[in-house]
């Protein structure tokens, strides 16, 4: 699955860190959510909140952290990232999460492929549908069995499937939420299914008011 190293979070952020440094790590089973051992690190490898991981790696790389205020800048509220050469600038709301994507982009570009397995996990699975439905209309939707989840104002949400003359409204949104996903079954959809979604997205244009 193809997706923006600027919205890597979770186990697919410390999978891609894991790339970069060379680190093998397998994956543990996904419910309540996959996490990555490396072989030579005592589980689990998180460098996306584990300073003593990915402090290592922002001293080495040379990487400048910056906390940008609300108010005045594109990114208030979040970190930001720059390489040591200037070159390479990411956000995140911690600033761990900043730099290992900004180490991520310097060493792998703007976009990567990860496992299918995470996005098995909702923060995975979000990140894979909320690019796959960047930059598309209102109402352009993901098909899946029993409905849709559908972009509105910028936002990801759920919508179940209506009559073929119905025109959908913001009462039909439903919020994504992780209490929705217990790793068997989430919204009636198993987790295969979850991830054929975005595996293999199906894109429509709901009629709405």
């Amino acid at each position: 699955m193809k997706v923006k190293t600027s919205e890597l979070t979770g186990a697919a952020l410390d999978w891609a860190v894991a790339k970069c440094e060379r680190v093998t790590v397998s994956f543990t089973p996904p419910e309540p959510s996959p996490r990555l051992i490396g072989v030579e690190y005592e589980p689990p490898y998180d460098s996306h909140s584990n300073w003593n991981l990915g402090g290592p790696i922002i001293e080495r790389v040379g990487i400048g952290l910056d906390y940008y205020p609300d108010g005045g800048h594109p990114q208030g509220g979040e970190w930001g990232a720059l390489t040591n050469e200037g070159t390479v600038e990411s956000f995140g709301p911690t600033p761990l999460i900043a730099a290992m994507r900004c180490y991520v982009a310097s060493v792998m570009g703007d976009e990567i492929e990860v496992p299918d397995e995470l996005v098995a996990e909702f923060r995975g699975w979000m990140t894979a549908a909320k690019a796959l439905l960047e930059g598309e209309s209102d109402w352009t939707a993901l098909r899946h069995d029993g409905g849709y989840v559908v972009t509105v104002c910028g936002e990801i949400f759920a919508v179940a499937q209506q009559a073929q003359d119905h025109r959908y409204s913001e009462d039909d949104l439903i919020d994504l939420d992780p209490s929705a996903w217990d790793g068997n079954t989430w919204e009636g959809m198993s987790v295969e299914q979850c991830v054929a979604v975005v595996v293999k997205p199906e894109f429509v244009q709901l009629a709405h008011v």
